[in-house]
């Protein structure tokens, strides 16, 4: 057996080389984090489509609107102690929930 290498193959280097070989990878891993946070830009700014076809939806009490399931969920989340929102609130409620 090789005296830098170890049983599961891994390279035996000197403590220069591995923060050479660290800073590298931290270089790497910047330029994906980078990457990755501007594809989440993108998708967020992607445009939305207006829902004009009035979806139900059956659930346990009957039948329920996307806009009511929406409204539901959306409260859910508002009201979960995990959230703090600012006085104002949200105001992405769709307009078929609130007429």
């Amino acid at each position: 057996m090789d005296t830098n290498t170890m049983d599961h193959g891994r390279k035996m280097v000197s403590n220069e080389e591995w923060i050479t070989a660290r800073k590298a990878f931290l270089a790497k891993e910047k330029a994906f984090t980078r990457q990755r946070d501007e594809l989440s830009r993108e998708r967020q700014e992607l445009p939305w489509v207006k829902v004009e076809e009035n979806y139900l939806f059956d659930v346990p009490n009957g039948k329920e609107t996307l806009a009511m399931s929406w409204v539901r969920h959306h409260d859910r989340y508002e009201n979960s102690p995990l959230v703090k929102l600012d006085s104002a609130g949200c105001g992405c409620v769709p307009e078929e929930a609130v007429s």
